[in-house]
């Protein structure tokens, strides 16, 4: 008796489902409209705009890497390429050794950074001197930032 009552249920279940034109209807469209705004939202993902983002750079300038360089650049705009992008904000210089007469141990000033990768190319402005370097992000690696007539001054740049 139990097993009659199932086959009504489900020959009401298929009735009710049967179209004007005598075919079965399936209701398969809900599930493939999620899978396609499924597809479509994956597809688009990546073209979104991405949020800006702070690079924190900590870094060693001077002959002997008397200062301490620490800075906080805020990216200027997203920019449509992960790899190139601009930076600027503030930067600040503590000197690490004993300081001689008239000198101070703290300075503070801008830098401005494009970053292509590890690759950079920056101009950091500390009062009326200013310098331009290009240079790799890398503890261990060098560059050397043209400042005018103080001359070519070694400046390691790295992520904190």
């Amino acid at each position: 008796m139990r097993q009659s009552q199932g086959r009504k249920a489900a020959a009401k279940w298929v009735q009710s489902r049967i179209g004007a034109s005598g075919t079965l209807r399936l209701a398969w469209r809900l599930p493939l409209r999620g899978i396609m705004r499924a597809y479509l939202l994956l597809t688009l993902l990546p073209m979104m705009p991405v949020a800006a983002e702070a690079l924190e750079l900590t870094g060693r300038y001077g002959y002997a890497g008397e200062w301490a360089v620490t800075a906080t650049l805020a990216e200027a705009e997203p920019a449509a390429s992960k790899r190139k992008r601009d930076f600027a904000g503030p930067v600040t210089l503590k000197h690490l050794a004993l300081c001689g007469p008239g000198e101070v141990a703290e300075k503070a000033g801008t830098l401005s950074l494009r970053r292509n990768g590890q690759r950079y190319a920056a101009m950091l402005a500390i009062g009326e001197d200013s310098c331009a370097v290009t240079g790799t992000l890398a503890e261990d690696g060098v560059a050397f930032a043209d400042c005018g007539k103080a001359g070519k001054i070694p400046l390691r740049l790295w992520l904190k």
